[in-house]
């Protein structure tokens, strides 16, 4: 049965329905076996090389569809899928030769070539390829064979098996195919006895560190951090442990084997400098980090296709840059963010060079994933359901839209085009870009298809921008290589695939499940092992996905269990009761851990027989999407009294943040949590850090019976809160002892919160444009200020005085009053501010005012302190646009648009021309602008390859070279030179847009 594209539109909706049923794997003790039942094809008509050629697609076998690829010959269309066998003798294929199950189908063009991988280089091309008359394949089936069985690599011992079955076979010389529909398969189960051993209490994750960190205290926090949820670090450091790559794999190596660890992740700390990478086998330049993912074997080679560990890089180049990092990494685990609205949002951005492919992937996952489950976006409508189409082509996004989209914060954005070292091209995202983020809380998953973004060999690669800023990427995930079209669209549909079919949601398991459905697509031919030498995780591997708003976590289980337990049980249940499976828990103390993850029921029973008298654990949970919890478990004597606090408060008030001179009355419950009762207890309220200070800081309570809790409320614990910083931490402990002897002491942490005035903008009459106008040395002119609360308490009542400060010599209409600024508002005066600027000031020089004053916060009054500039100088623009110019472009000719602009700006600061040009193969083309002072800058320099027509908007950020202006004059002729450089392709230039800004003077 062949389903022509011409029918596709009815008859796929019950292809879709059915195609789960049509793959049916069933085991038992001794074997798995697999049926699949093929529904018939689908035949697409494609263009190529100036001919049309069918292209064929198995229906029915959702998820393991393939291809047979061998550039140059018939493209057919396979079953592809992994097991696992101790043998390929011990898989089993049997092809159906009932009548029913066979069919014959003659094409009506030639079934298409598969052709060269055609890399994501602007104006790249590939020869067209096609060997049809290659004598050994042209009167026989193709392919040769109707199976294959490829040993693809050894996962933590056990061999694993690329079966690749062909169903459909083609006939060059009749054009025609043979599909057999009924196949079936089965695998003896291995019996090997060489896989290592997994201890689940010992978690290991190995940190492989540079020399410059191996004292660092960032990277000591983050180390204990990760032992708290359940890892055990091993230390590794370059330049006393290991040396060379080699060095590191053997000793990664060593840790995997060895029998009372578990090896899960390797973080490798450091720039190429610190931590090398390995000379790679498939890749052409650069290094790779995949060599010390593949351990269980010693050749790595053969086991590219099969990893054993997860692992990433830190490429920090210093100190601070890795305290930003590990920072931001331990924020995003932990959860409790400012700002959740991001964690529903998705950005999509698109090339505008095979645009239809790289958009056509981008909306498959919007469409199937995206959109299905409510994710938006505010790009091209606003809210968009699926996420923002940030796409150059179809939506002409312009490259500001771009940047002030993403900073509004996003879950995942995801960019497939041209890339470079320092930038994505088109839409235009550049380091300066990144750095610019800004966003509260957002920690994007940045997925980068696009070449050599990941090429960290280089001085700063726009990968490690990324991750070096501390609003910028939780993980990028970038190419050290070039990246390659077909590839990476197979590549980011697998990646979702994984994600919302299959569950991946561990850094490690969505990218390498990726890579493995792309090296199955593939059969393990063409760019597969390419593929998993240069992508690049730059990130924490074991960190998971954040998908939706963070929910709290409730934790069933004891505070206290007397020694001589062996078990302890717990049941982790979201804010809305429903279990949550996969949870990690772990205990941890200075003796001792152990750690596991919840069942389907959301509970787990972690071994605790070793925990003595005294074993203060440390109880983490770790799960998806939900905000990191913390608890205590303490062992104590059967026969002890032990004190547990509850529901502390501010005077039966929720405890929360503190504003300053706040006074803060602790009340509480406590319950002796023995089967001892006690004859009374002391407790003591003392400052651990930060800006507090202890009114009152004692208290005596009565007896308490086995399991008696006592409700207290009263002032003997009392402390104010003292000036600080806003959002200073406090940490206070309250220590107590039983007159029996028994102690303990419960931590509790705080925020001190402040409103934070900024004088956030400065205009000359359009807040919407705040760079227009301006005030020239020795004049005289009005400004309007905005003042933001940056802080996380309202501001009230605030007092502020404006002072004059560089190149101002007056500033009148001061002081300013303020009634209420909420957190995060922000209020422009509507009284303009005159001001003088010193007649000695040059333009460009900062005119700065300096704020300051107070304001109230409802306990006490508060000093504020604030400045902000504007730049001396007369500020303007000018524009020119002309539409239906229908300036003929010909064949193998240089066509000239001239055109005045009259306005003078003395000095151009910022340049946006929007080109749009009708032409067939705008390979042909290169445009170029020249200014009147005869600077030449081209716009396009024959990219796009066979795609039609340019409809661009260029900017400073987009086209680096435009920055050649800046400072020119805008005055006098200016020029669009169009070469046309080859023949057969002709068009018009049909609209032409310039904006300029800059200084008047």
């Amino acid at each position: 049965m062949k389903l022509h594209a011409l029918f596709l539109l009815v008859l796929l909706v019950g292809t879709q329905l059915s195609a789960v049923a049509k793959v049916t794997v069933t085991k038992n003790s001794s074997q798995t076996s697999y049926q699949f039942i093929i529904e018939g094809t689908q035949v697409d008509v494609k263009r190529l090389n100036n001919q049309n050629f069918d292209q064929v697609t198995l229906m029915g076998i959702d998820g393991h569809q393939g291809i047979y690829y061998q550039v140059g010959y018939p493209q057919v269309p396979t079953i592809n899928f992994y097991v696992l066998a101790d043998s390929a003798t011990d898989i089993k294929v049997r092809f159906s030769e009932a009548k029913s199950a066979r069919e014959t189908e003659r094409l009506s063009n030639e079934l298409i070539p598969a052709q060269p991988s055609r890399p994501k280089i602007l104006g790249a091309k590939v020869p067209f390829t096609k060997n049809y008359n290659d004598k050994s394949i042209s009167n026989t089936p193709w392919p040769k064979t109707d199976h294959n069985i490829k040993y693809v690599g050894s996962t933590r011992g056990q061999k694993k098996f690329l079966v690749s079955l062909f169903p459909l076979r083609y006939s060059i010389n009749k054009k025609d195919y043979h599909l057999h529909k009924n196949i079936s398969v089965t695998v003896k189960n291995s019996i090997n006895k060489n896989i290592p051993k997994s201890n689940i209490k010992k978690e290991a994750f190995a940190f492989v560190i540079g020399q410059q960190y191996k004292e660092s205290d960032s990277l000591r926090r983050y180390i204990e951090f990760k032992r708290q949820i359940g890892f055990h670090p091993v230390v590794l450091v370059v330049g006393e442990d290991v040396t060379t790559s080699e060095d590191i794999r053997a000793a990664l190596k060593e840790i995997y084997f060895n029998d009372d660890l578990n090896l899960q992740y390797a973080l490798l700390i450091g720039d190429i400098d610190d931590v090398p990478g390995h000379r790679p086998s498939f890749i052409t330049t650069g290094v790779t980090d995949h060599y010390y993912r593949t351990l269980d074997i010693e050749s790595y080679e053969d086991d590219i296709n099969a990893p054993d560990i997860g692992v990433g890089r830190i490429s920090a180049a210093n100190e601070e840059q890795l305290k930003i990092i590990l920072n931001k990494y331990t924020n995003y685990q932990t959860g409790d963010f400012a700002d959740t609205e991001w964690l529903n949002s998705i950005s999509f951005l698109a090339t505008d060079d095979r645009w239809e492919l790289a958009e056509g992937t981008h909306n498959h996952a919007i469409d199937n994933y995206f959109a299905p489950q409510g994710y938006t976006g505010v790009f091209p409508e606003n809210p968009m359901l699926g996420g923002d189409r940030l796409y150059a082509i179809t939506h002409r996004v312009a490259n500001s839209t771009v940047h002030q989209t993403i900073n509004q914060g996003r879950t995942i954005i995801n960019y497939s085009g041209h890339g470079a070292h320092t930038f994505w091209d088109a839409p235009g995202v550049t380091q300066q870009d990144v750095r610019n983020l800004n966003h509260s809380s957002a920690r994007p998953f940045v997925i980068s298809n696009a070449c050599i973004t990941g090429d960290f060999t280089k001085d700063e690669s726009f990968a490690e921008t990324w991750q070096r800023h501390g609003k910028g990427a939780i993980l990028f995930w970038g190419s050290m290589d070039n990246t390659y079209w077909d590839e990476d669209d197979i590549l980011e549909k697998a990646m979702y695939r994984g994600i919302f079919e299959h569950g991946n949601r561990h850094f490690r398991s969505i990218t390498q499940y990726a890579l493995q459905e792309h090296f199955r697509h593939y059969g393990g031919a063409g760019r597969s092992k390419y593929y998993w030498e240069t992508y690049i995780p730059f990130g924490d591997p074991s960190v998971r996905l954040r998908l939706k708003r963070p929910s709290q976590i409730a934790l069933n289980g004891p505070a206290v269990l007397p020694m001589g337990v062996e078990e302890v049980a717990y049941t982790v249940l979201d804010d809305t009761g429903a279990a949550i499976v996969g949870a990690k828990v772990a205990l941890t103390s200075p003796e001792m851990s152990v750690n596991g993850y919840t069942d389907q029921t959301g509970t787990i029973a972690l071994d605790i027989a070793g925990a003595i008298v005294g074993t203060n654990f440390t109880v983490t949970i770790y799960a998806n999407d939900t905000i990191l919890k913390k608890g205590q478990l303490k062992i104590i004597a059967s026969s002890t009294p032990y004190l547990l606090f509850a529901q502390i408060s501010n005077s039966g008030a929720q405890l929360s943040d503190v504003v300053t001179g706040q006074k803060i009355n602790l009340n509480f419950n406590v319950k002796n949590a023995s089967n001892a009762p006690t004859s009374g207890a002391t407790l003591k309220l003392s400052r651990v850090s930060g800006p507090v200070e202890i009114l009152s800081s004692s208290l005596t309570i009565e007896a308490l019976g086995s399991n008696q809790t006592l409700n207290y409320s009263g002032e003997a614990l009392s402390f104010k809160a003292i000036p600080g910083s806003d959002m200073a931490p406090i940490v206070l402990s309250l220590d107590w002892k039983t007159q029996e002897g028994m102690s303990g002491k419960k931590r509790f942490n705080l925020n001190l919160v402040n409103g934070v005035l900024t004088l956030s903008q400065i205009d000359f009459g359009n807040p919407d444009a705040s760079e227009i106008g301006g005030i020239g040395a020795g004049d005289q002119g009005a400004i309007f200020l905005s003042f933001r609360n940056d802080g996380h308490h309202a501001i009230t009542n605030a007092q502020i005085d404006l002072q004059a400060g560089n190149c101002l010599s007056n500033v009148a209409n001061s002081p300013i009053n303020i009634d209420q600024l909420d957190p995060g508002q922000t209020i422009r005066l509507e009284e303009p501010l005159q001001v003088t600027v010193t007649a000695a000031c040059q333009v460009k020089d900062h005119a700065q005012l300096i704020v300051s004053g107070n304001y109230s916060n409802g306990f006490s009054s508060i000093d504020l302190a604030s400045d902000n500039f504007f730049m001396v100088g007369l500020f303007g623009s000018s524009h020119f646009a002309q539409s239906e110019i229908g300036l003929g472009i010909e064949d193998k000719t240089t066509s000239y648009f001239d055109f005045t602009i009259a306005q003078d700006i003395k000095s151009i600061e910022d340049i946006t021309v929007a080109i749009d040009i009708t032409h067939t193969y705008i390979g042909d083309l290169t445009v170029s602008i020249i200014s009147p002072a005869g600077t030449k800058i081209v716009l396009h320099n024959n990219g796009g390859a066979g795609n039609d027509n340019i409809n661009e908007v260029y900017t400073l950020s987009s086209t680096a070279a435009l920055q050649q202006l800046l400072g020119e004059s805008s005055f006098g002729e200016w020029r669009i030179k169009i070469d046309d450089r080859a023949a057969s392709d002709v068009g018009t230039l049909d609209q032409l847009k310039i904006e300029l800004k800059g200084y008047m003077q």
